[in-house]
């Protein structure tokens, strides 16, 4: 099911939900704030949401969301798909409709594929070796063994796909449920020419779920939460959020797991303001975070530790002996942010 709604009826509505809103006539793109994650404190001063109007995109660079027009307007605006319909049909645009229309009243489209389009699992020997004599093939796999990504102890299956519109040459990274279902997926750029697009994109047109849940070892008693599915491949029991945001579905899924104790780990940079932020927000939550210990300061992330160090995963015993909350916790992540 393909809907492309006219551009100027698009345009429209970005000029009514962003503000700041300048026009590209290069790539023929807009580009304003963004009403979704509101940008933190940049709001009104940065503008990094961009409509892609050749290519029926909507690509917010902040929190790394991707929509179509049509869905980013039900989004943003709390209007119906049929109410969209409706303001269509109303003006004086010139619209194409490529399915029948009573067949998607009140229906939001959704991104049903698994993977992107014809995707290359480079964990299957056979696959990589059909593909050895393609460049971009060669260099993930080289990208993935430096990163120690084949190896990992909470590893999964990594893709690519050679002809996807959006995620084309990126590595692909699958978001299981507890049922081993691939229900979403991130890519990660491979080429510094395509992180203009975004060094991670997610799924279009899906709502975002948790990246490690099939993994999860019910003789654990933590649960360790990082911001990059990457670094969560790294110890057992480590989940994603794909992110510092936390959408609502994606807080009803943890919600399941209230058994368990959490540990969240963000990134390792105590002075930029995001993280820092969500630290102390967690903690008034009464969550409990990791703080990195001294020895540990000249690391961006886990994975980067993990390479350095040549080794495939960290004990849970660290994240542990490194955690804190409550008034601690606070201190430690002012003390932190002050020192750095």
């Amino acid at each position: 099911m393909k809907i492309i709604l006219p551009v100027q009826f698009v345009v429209n509505k970005f000029h009514q939900y962003s503000s700041k809103v300048k026009y590209h006539r290069m790539n023929n793109s807009y580009r304003g704030t963004c009403p979704s994650c509101r940008e933190g404190k940049s709001l009104g001063y940065k503008t990094r949401l961009n409509y892609y109007a050749n290519d029926d995109l909507i690509l917010c660079y902040n929190c790394q969301q991707t929509w179509n027009a049509l869905n980013w307007i039900i989004d943003v605006s709390g209007l119906t798909f049929k109410q969209v319909m409706n303001e269509v049909r109303s003006g004086d645009y010139e619209y194409f409709e490529s399915t029948n229309y009573d067949e998607l009243v009140d229906d939001k489209p959704k991104n049903t594929h698994t993977l992107p389009m014809d995707s290359i699992n480079l964990s299957d020997e056979v696959q990589v070796k059909y593909y050895s004599d393609n460049a971009v093939v060669r260099d993930v796999v080289e990208y993935i063994k430096s990163r120690r990504l084949d190896t990992a102890v909470n590893r999964c299956d990594l893709w690519i796909s050679l002809k996807d519109f959006l995620h084309k040459n990126r590595i692909v990274i699958p978001f299981h449920d507890s049922d081993n279902k691939i229900r979403f997926y991130q890519s990660r750029s491979m080429y510094k020419q395509d992180e203009s697009m975004g060094k991670y994109l997610s799924k279009l047109n899906a709502d975002k779920t948790i990246f490690g849940l099939n993994n999860i070892d019910k003789n654990l008693d933590h649960l360790f939460i990082f911001e990059g599915p990457i670094d969560a491949m790294f110890t057992k029991n480590g989940i994603s959020m794909g992110g510092i945001k936390i959408s609502e579905h994606q807080d009803g899924l943890l919600n399941e797991y209230f058994l368990y104790e959490r540990i969240w780990i963000l990134d390792n940079q105590p002075t930029h303001p995001e993280v820092r932020k969500k630290n102390l927000q967690l903690v008034d939550q009464g969550e409990t975070v990791f703080i990195w210990p001294k020895e540990c300061r000249k690391y961006k992330d886990l994975n980067e530790l993990c390479c350095d160090r040549n080794i495939d995963g960290v004990p849970s015993d660290f994240f542990i002996r490194n955690a804190h909350k409550g008034l601690k916790a606070t201190a430690l992540i002012n003390l932190q942010g002050g020192n750095f």
